[in-house]
């Protein structure tokens, strides 16, 4: 079963307006027994997925018990992300299944929907500005 998802236009500084692949992601936390819907880029040239860090506390999850903390570096510079012990429940359209999934100790980097457990269940399309999920 398919499901699509229009790009969002956000503005620019470079070409003053851009058009992103996006989906809408539902992670489920399990303490809080309720599902979070978050609009994450669709990026599939990340390794992982990847939340603001305030969606922790969103989430229900604490650090110490939860999380483990590594370091990337990329164009941007170093980046301290926690990373969930163990993959976490979400949905995409009719998908249900774990995602690995971490949580940017800067809260200005956008949600990330990467490759890992997540885009590697679908075969992605990007057409006439939609995303398409198969």
């Amino acid at each position: 079963m398919e499901t699509k998802f229009a790009y969002k236009k956000e503005p620019s500084q470079i070409l003053g307006q851009v058009k992103r692949p996006i989906a809408l992601v539902s992670i489920n936390s399990q303490d809080l027994n309720k599902w979070f819907i978050y609009t994450m880029i669709v990026d599939t040239g990340a390794d992982f997925s990847l939340l603001p860090f305030h969606s922790i506390l969103n989430l229900g999850l604490d650090i110490e018990r939860d999380c483990r903390e590594a370091y990337l570096s990329g164009a941007g510079g170093k980046l301290k992300i926690h990373f969930l012990k163990k993959p976490i429940l979400a949905r995409i359209g009719h998908w249900q299944g774990k995602i690995t999934l971490g949580f940017a100790e800067n809260d200005d980097l956008p949600p990330i929907l990467g490759r890992h457990k997540a885009l590697d269940h679908f075969h992605l399309h990007f057409h006439k500005f939609k995303t398409i999920f198969e």
